[in-house]
């Protein structure tokens, strides 16, 4: 406990700072904590041998992520370049690469990379995104703590015992009430959004990262490993800490856009 604390302790300033500094400093940062969940992502699934692709992947992710950042017009041809050239590359390397090398590469990327990218998305494209960054950023560390304190004291039923056993329903339950409450009590204080909106959005944002948590320890499982990284202390990997981060940010990006409930 105390080593996650500490963790939190020098984390969280830290996060508040590159966000509130934005710019290239909070890009790099994104960039790097791709990077690393990258490879962790990779050191995960050690066991299916991914081979060259992996470098192919890095390649997309960096190169997608800038062209974000600088406004390329070109993004949307870009994917499909991405795609064609990974067909290409498994095609010459036929004899080496099985099929599961290309199709987990391409996942590694959309998942990783292009989960960490929603983060510049908010915070450069999004009106008032230095605000959305942090309330994304609070929403989460609420869900996590809820689910953590209410799992340990009242947890009784496993929410999914293959996948994540110690994880109970009445923890995920707990996360859920609290993001929903810490949403509906910023939003008295900023009013950004109506009641129901920030009633709803707490509770979308707490269920995604529910659901990106499960999936990181699904992935986890099937490799084999307790924790996607060390480098964490208290929490693991950069995975491990932002597996929930990754599916969460995607839904409040679209709900400042307006695509939600507008």
């Amino acid at each position: 406990m105390w080593q996650r604390c500490l963790t939190a302790i020098v984390g969280i300033p830290l996060a508040f700072f590159l966000v509130y500094l934005g710019g290239i400093p909070f890009f790099i940062a994104v960039g790097i904590l791709s990077i690393l969940g990258m490879h962790e992502f990779f050191k995960i699934l050690i066991p299916y041998d991914i081979g060259i692709m992996r470098y192919y992947a890095y390649f997309c992710g960096i190169v997608w992520q800038a062209a974000v950042f600088f406004q390329a017009e070109f993004r949307p041809l870009m994917l499909l370049l991405f795609l064609l050239i990974g067909f290409i590359i498994y095609i010459v390397n036929f004899k080496k690469l099985k099929l599961q090398d290309f199709s987990l590469t391409i996942l590694g990327v959309v998942y990783v990379f292009g989960l960490f990218n929603y983060l510049n998305l908010l915070r450069f494209f999004a009106p008032q995104g230095k605000w959305w960054v942090y309330f994304t950023l609070i929403l989460i560390w609420s869900n996590d703590t809820g689910a953590f304190f209410t799992g340990r004291y009242l947890g009784r039923h496993k929410l999914h015992k293959i996948v994540s056993p110690k994880k109970t329903i009445e923890g995920a339950l707990g996360g859920i009430a609290l993001t929903t409450c810490i949403s509906f009590v910023i939003n008295l204080l900023f009013r950004y959004m109506s009641l129901p909106e920030a009633l709803v959005l707490g509770m979308l944002a707490s269920t995604l990262g529910i659901v990106g948590d499960l999936w990181e320890s699904a992935l986890k499982r099937i490799g084999g490993v307790k924790d996607s990284g060390s480098l964490l202390p208290g929490h693991g990997g950069v995975l491990d800490r932002f597996d929930s981060l990754l599916f969460a940010a995607p839904i409040i990006y679209y709900f400042v856009q307006g695509l939600i409930f507008h």
